[in-house]
């Protein structure tokens, strides 16, 4: 009897070593530890939401401003924009409370979110400006600044932070494609050469879903998210999902916007004529014709009465004149 209970008293606290161990390895498998990573010292992320703060107010609404209140709300916003360029010049990170709350979160970090939102937007309000005033190479510059932004703007951020980004790179795409019917033949192939070798670089999804997860950790502390793991990770999963097919979806448009751009070049070398198919783009302004990266095949590309239409089959797959950057 005595042999029994000394043998009952020796395995449990055996068993709650063996459970302590097992959850800890479990723990670490779902959530790897994850360290910080130090802010630069010179953070062109500051330099961002310091450069939002002194934009004018109505920067937003450009497009329904009369001339000259667009052009007030320009000038005043080009010390601002200057700063920003300034910014661009250095190490981004975006600046992650690791000691913060959801009040942080819900504040501080949506107020710099909004801080991003607001800059391209004072940069697509200087692109409209420019080009009413027959500026196009500004009106280029502003729009490729805004690529520069997207792809500074969310490095070292949440999942938030990425689909802003995504927000911003749109919006430079769009304001570019406004400028592409008045560019001349160099201006129009230095573009696109230009886009050839910038696109949009964001950070992988893994490793935003790493960060995401080890800042939400900090967050709602231990008991928390392990009681919530099986919705984190179905959360997780479905985040994944949403920024692959986001890459894809933007590669598409960068590729809409080259072809677009090409095809303008190639009616100021052929007399205002299209060509009868994208093929005809080789080799002269593409290595090989633009592929679509939702389909594997080349993009849709029509001749019509007044022009033409350019578009990718989008993310179903079907042939219903889907995505397209031209409206």
């Amino acid at each position: 009897m005595t042999d029994k209970t000394g043998r009952k008293n020796w395995l449990v606290p055996v068993l709650v070593l063996v459970l302590l161990v097992g959850g800890s390895l479990l723990f670490r498998a779902i959530f790897p530890p994850f360290t910080p990573p130090a802010l630069p010292d010179a953070n062109g992320y500051d330099d961002f939401c310091r450069a939002a703060g002194r934009l004018a107010e109505r920067t937003g609404f450009y497009r329904e401003m009369s001339p000259a209140e667009l052009q007030s709300v320009v000038e005043q916003n080009r010390p601002a924009l200057a700063l920003v360029r300034e910014g661009l010049r250095k190490e981004c990170q975006v600046t992650l409370n690791w000691s913060g709350d959801r009040a942080w979160l819900d504040n501080v970090h949506e107020k710099n979110l909004n801080a991003m939102r607001a800059l391209s937007r004072a940069f697509s309000a200087a692109a409209w400006q420019a080009n009413r005033d027959g500026e196009i190479e500004g009106a280029v510059q502003y729009g490729l600044d805004t690529i520069d932004l997207a792809n500074q703007c969310a490095q070292g951020g949440l999942l938030v932070d990425r689909m802003m980004a995504g927000g911003v790179h749109y919006a430079a795409l769009f304001s570019l494609q406004k400028q592409v019917s008045q560019l001349n033949k160099t201006d129009s192939m230095r573009l696109l050469k230009t886009l050839q070798i910038t696109p949009l670089r964001l950070e992988p999804p893994e490793a935003v879903l790493q960060r995401e997860k080890a800042f939400f950790r900090r967050m709602n502390g231990v008991l928390q998210t392990m009681m919530m793991t099986g919705v984190i990770r179905e959360q997780h999963k479905r985040s994944l999902e949403q920024m692959e097919k986001s890459d894809t979806q933007h590669a598409v448009l960068e590729k809409l916007l080259q072809t677009h751009i090409a095809l303008h070049t190639y009616q100021l070398d052929h007399d205002g004529q299209l060509p009868t198919k994208l093929d005809a783009l080789v080799p002269d302004y593409f290595v090989s014709v633009p592929q679509d990266d939702f389909s594997g095949n080349p993009l849709l590309y029509r001749t019509t009465e007044t022009g033409y239409r350019l578009y990718s089959v989008g993310a179903d797959g079907s042939d219903d004149q889907g995505l397209s950057l031209i409206h």
